[in-house]
């Protein structure tokens, strides 16, 4: 074997190699998130409830998932996947046209359609939010090995519910309320810059979607606003998510993106008439504040600063 064929056949190996420990960094990475495998508490792994933990991760599980969803885990998103587990602090995201079955408590079952976000919380306690009903949106679910049994069978588009919501937390809940506005009418003093064919995406009057009042969730961003009322509205987002950041990046609303109308043009937003120095994924809303996205045709938003927006 002469000197060529060596060093290509290490080569060969190395690349073998890399390609294993990819694999396997894959595959602990998911166990990982999941808390399954090796990451399994040691009581779970031999199928003993673990003290240590409250809820047990085995009360929940997901059983179907179809179309597009997902859960969030510390801050990381992650595609949804039968047979996974949902714990405290996880929350499923279930997009449009999908929808996501979770078994409870092993004797019982939650359909979760489109624009259901289902948030995990302590103790053990499944609170499910609605996008359209409000009635939905206020109530919640407590979940535990001595309440699994009264769960029902089917629960399509609504709570599983072991006990009510009392009539003061539903007030409390439907009081907590934002106002959203998405508008573009910069443009309509730029369309000589706008791109070819977006001219079908700008309203006459520049306003995308009007004053609208959005129920507010504990720890909501901005950005978690925004994606509700435009999966309420019908309204096309498109973002990305900046791992080093930690962070979310509003890429385009309703079809009209960064550089559609000039070099300098992007989307921006304001909080009670101010433009935040934080992405909105690292701004929480309180309730009454008034969120404005505005596209601006000009660096920084000199167009919108000026007073165009008014």
């Amino acid at each position: 074997m002469n000197q060529r064929e060596k060093t290509e056949r290490t080569r060969n190996v190395a690349v073998a190699v890399l390609i294993a420990l990819l694999l396997l960094a894959s595959i602990f990475g998911a166990q990982a998130f999941r808390g399954t495998g090796f990451f399994a508490p040691t009581s779970a792994a031999a199928g003993q409830p673990n003290e240590d933990s409250a809820p047990n991760p085995a009360l929940i599980r997901v059983e179907t998932v179809t179309g597009n969803a997902d859960v969030e885990r510390s801050g990381l998103s992650m595609a949804l996947l039968e047979g996974m587990e949902c714990r405290t602090g996880d929350t499923v995201y279930v997009r449009a046209g999908s929808s996501v079955r979770l078994g409870i408590g092993g004797s019982g079952a939650l359909v979760l359609p489109a624009g259901i976000r289902a948030i995990v919380r302590e103790g053990g306690v499944v609170e499910i939010i609605a996008s359209e009903t409000p009635a939905i949106a206020s109530s919640s679910s407590t979940v535990s090995e001595d309440s699994a049994n009264e769960v029902p069978n089917e629960a399509v588009g609504a709570v599983v519910s072991a006990s009510e919501p009392s009539d003061a937390a539903s007030q409390s809940s439907t009081q907590k309320t934002c106002t959203v506005e998405i508008r573009c009418d910069t443009i309509l003093k730029n369309r000589d810059n706008l791109k070819a064919g977006k001219s079908k995406y700008v309203p006459e009057d520049g306003v995308i979607l009007g004053s609208a009042t959005a129920a507010l969730e504990e720890g909501d961003t901005a950005f978690d606003v925004l994606k509700r009322v435009c999966e309420e509205a019908g309204v096309q987002l498109e973002y990305a998510y900046t791992p080093a950041y930690d962070a979310y990046y509003v890429e385009g609303i309703g079809n009209l993106y960064e550089r559609d109308c000039g070099q300098q043009s992007g989307w921006l937003f304001k909080i009670d008439g101010v433009f935040p120095n934080y992405g909105p994924s690292k701004i929480a809303v309180e309730p009454g504040q008034v969120i404005e996205w505005v596209y601006s045709c000009e660096g920084a938003g000199a167009d919108v600063k000026a007073g165009m927006d008014s």
